[in-house]
């Protein structure tokens, strides 16, 4: 037979798991089991359906007694459905109710970090709404659109010289609407006054000219006046003391390199320098060099060349120079023959190419000519003198002579016309 049931609903109200939740008046939404249906005597009373019953059996509990739901995600590799039992997320918020468990101390943690009352919030000042502070607050600066409150007054330091001590609310004035005063000492402003009669700068002394303060192009210094208490500015003195002193201890430049070389021949000139104090510039024509620099080499020089250096040291220009010069030599020395070639020339005793009042030996022993030659362009009025009387018996000829670096000049070659046979001492004018 059949039996009909008086399904009775009883709906509660749900009670979050969080403690603090709880405390705080806080309550989950409500559920409801809905319960309908028929039994006969023959199923048991087995006959009654939940209309939610699907979702119900996805719902179970954890061994650790925490809710679990039934999930179930494809796996794109295998095509299988991959049915797990993940924790409920009831968020953060509840979990920290559970704080006592050892498993969920660090999530409490960082839940009621995000909680309103959380005690990081009084650890910084909010940016995005009013916020307030009972400790000392320093800023690098402060811009305000609004009126700044100081309940407990407010102190104003600034570096600046009055010609006397005003009050309190003359000073204000002169700010006009930029600071109020709504209580007497409320504002307090501490400044640095000068007092009439002393003085901040030099030129402010009573007995010292108002153009110690001036601008000046030259290095000055003050000066006591003789019999007066009374100190001036001179700009004489210092410049004065300066060249006195360049004059008892003058500055040193020492430059060496350069020199004299055969022409045709290629050379590398080496510079070097000293100086016996610090200096503030220098340059070897006109270059510019470090001033920690003392030497400089020039290649591939193959004319006349001067080095002038430069040094600037306490204001003053120091010069010195160096050349290199490029020359032709003479040759001198006997011969048995009464022509010489090149190579012969080359051969004899040598000397950069001069016209010196000056004698010069020949050791013709043995039966020998004196041969002395000499570039064609200084060859004019040459005289030659033996024994302190004029000799006028030679014999000249102009020839080409190319030295042993390629360089070819005309050379004048002159010859005494007889053989000599002991030793000569000849003057050349």
């Amino acid at each position: 037979m059949k039996e009909k049931y008086n399904v009775v609903i009883s709906e509660r109200q749900a009670v979050p798991r969080s403690k603090r939740m709880r405390e705080a008046g806080q309550s989950a939404s409500s559920a409801a089991v809905l319960v309908s249906g028929s039994s006969d005597t023959n199923n048991g009373g087995n006959g009654h359906t939940h209309t939610n019953l699907a979702d119900l059996e996805r719902i179970g509990l954890d061994t650790e007694g925490y809710q679990t739901i039934r999930v179930g995600n494809l796996d794109e590799e295998t095509g299988e459905v991959i049915v797990t039992h993940e924790k409920v997320k009831a968020g953060y918020a509840d979990k920290a109710a559970m704080a006592d468990k050892a498993d969920y101390a660090d999530k409490a943690g960082i839940s009621h970090d995000l909680d309103q009352d959380s005690p990081v919030n009084e650890r910084f000042l909010n940016k995005t709404k009013a916020d307030q502070t009972k400790y000392h607050l320093g800023v690098g600066g402060l811009t305000s659109k609004d009126l700044i409150q100081a309940n407990n007054g407010l102190v104003i330091r600034k570096q600046e010289i009055v010609e006397e001590p005003v009050p309190m609310s003359m000073s204000l004035t002169s700010y006009g609407d930029h600071l109020t005063e709504e209580t007497e000492d409320s504002l307090i402003e501490e400044i640095n006054t000068v007092s009439p009669g002393s003085a901040a700068t030099l030129g402010e002394l009573t007995n010292v000219a108002d153009d110690a303060d001036d601008t000046s192009e030259t290095n000055d210094i003050l000066v006591r006046n003789a019999g007066t208490e009374e100190w001036s500015v001179n700009s004489t003195l210092l410049s004065q003391v300066s060249q006195l002193m360049t004059k008892v201890f003058p500055f040193t430049l020492n430059l060496s390199g350069g020199g004299t070389y055969e022409k045709g021949s290629v050379q590398t000139v080496t510079l070097s320098w000293t100086y016996d104090r610090s200096i503030e510039s220098q340059t070897v024509n006109n270059e510019a060099l470090d001033t920690t620099v003392r030497s400089k080499q020039y290649p591939g020089v193959t004319t006349d060349t001067e080095y002038t250096l430069n040094a600037i040291s306490g204001g003053q220009s120091y010069t010195k120079s160096v050349a290199a010069k490029f020359r032709l030599k003479k040759y001198y020395g006997v011969s048995p023959n009464k022509t010489i070639t090149n190579e012969e020339i080359l051969t004899l005793t040598s000397a950069w190419a001069e016209r010196p009042q000056a004698s010069t030996i020949f050791n013709c022993t043995g039966g020998k000519y004196p041969y002395y030659i000499l570039p064609t362009s200084i060859t004019a009025g040459i005289q030659f003198w033996i024994g302190g009387l004029r000799n006028t018996d030679w014999t000249e000829e102009t020839k080409s002579i190319t030295n042993a670096y390629g360089y070819t000049e005309n050379y004048t070659i002159y010859r005494l016309n007889n053989t000599q046979t002991g030793v000569l001492n000849i003057e050349i004018r």
